[in-house]
C-alpha cells in the first residue's frame, strides 16, 4: 500500500483551538472553508471528518 500525505489548512482553524462554533452543531453547522494540497492525481475522491474529541460536551 502507498502512503499518501495530504495537507489540509483552513483559515476558519487554528492549531490547538477549539472548532468554532460557527462550524459546529451548537452553531450554524457550517463546513469550515478547507484547502487541500499535495493530492495525488490518482485520487478519485477524498472523504474528510472532522472531530474535536477533546471538547468538554462528550
Amino acid at each position: 500500500m502507498n502512503e499518501m500525505n495530504i495537507i489540509v489548512k483552513s483559515a476558519a482553524l487554528k492549531e490547538g483551538d477549539w472548532i468554532p462554533v460557527k462550524h459546529s452543531a451548537r452553531g450554524e453547522d457550517l463546513s469550515p472553508p478547507l484547502e487541500l494540497d499535495d493530492i495525488s492525481e490518482k485520487a478519485r475522491s477524498i472523504a474528510i471528518t472532522m472531530d474535536d474529541a477533546s471538547h468538554p460536551i462528550f
